[in-house]
């Protein structure tokens, strides 16, 4: 078992062959009172989970990968994982609450797409600059500027799929997201996304066209016709 920090570049895996696979994603800032440590040292890393809780790390990934099923595999991570957060708890809550506090932050910049700046996002939260930046850096691992710029790369390629083959304004659509010209957001969206703006709007068009595209079957038999359908998204 290993331990991912944020990646700030494009990843690509392939997996072949057949297994099981146990993921536990944690709130923004969840995993820094776990961690005991700021989240920085895992940013960009995978590092195995003994790297991060010592022997303990390894004995939870030896009675997973043990487990005879996908419920057996949560139930020994969970018996790992909860007397942990209990003791949290039990010690008066002040390190979950800043989890809160981290999870709420970014939760604000998931669903405002208005949120553009980072001493626009300070003032909203009456916080100071300095005090979101070293929030977000020690419990999430990047700076609040990373956090914006990720979320409206997320609501542009949402605008893309809307557009469909109609197309983007470019021009437009960098202003909207709070950039200064087209060209400095069509920099940060290839780095940030592995392709530029216009290949992945036209690979998301192709997508979609299609899986939309109505396709005859028949079957035979008597009395049996040709049905005209269509196929869902996947």
């Amino acid at each position: 078992m290993s331990g991912h920090g944020i990646p700030r570049a494009p990843h690509r895996e392939s997996l072949h062959g057949a297994g099981r696979v146990l993921g536990v994603m944690f709130r923004p800032g969840g995993f820094r009172p776990l961690l005991g440590r700021s989240l920085t040292i895992l940013t960009d890393r995978v590092v195995p989970v003994a790297e991060i809780f010592g022997p303990a790390g390894n004995a939870v990934s030896e009675a997973v990968l043990a487990a005879s099923d996908d419920a057996g595999m949560v139930a020994a991570f969970e018996h790992f994982l909860r007397p942990r957060i209990d003791a949290l708890a039990g010690e008066g809550g002040s390190r979950l609450a800043t989890v809160d506090q981290v999870a709420g932050i970014v939760e604000r910049v998931a669903a405002d797409p208005t949120v553009l700046r980072v001493d626009d996002l300070a003032d909203q939260l009456g916080i100071g600059v300095r005090s979101l930046q070293r929030l977000c850096t020690e419990h999430i691992g990047v700076g609040p500027k990373w956090i914006i710029r990720r979320y409206r790369l997320h609501e542009a390629t949402a605008r893309m799929a809307e557009a469909g083959s109609a197309g983007c304004d470019w021009a437009r659509l960098a202003v909207e997201l709070g950039y200064s010209d087209q060209a400095h957001f069509v920099r940060d969206f290839t780095a940030t996304i592995g392709v530029s703006p216009a290949r992945y709007a036209r690979e998301t068009a192709s997508t979609t066209a299609r899986a939309t595209k109505p396709t005859a079957t028949s079957t035979r038999g008597h009395g049996r016709r040709a049905v005209i359908g269509r196929r869902g998204r996947g």
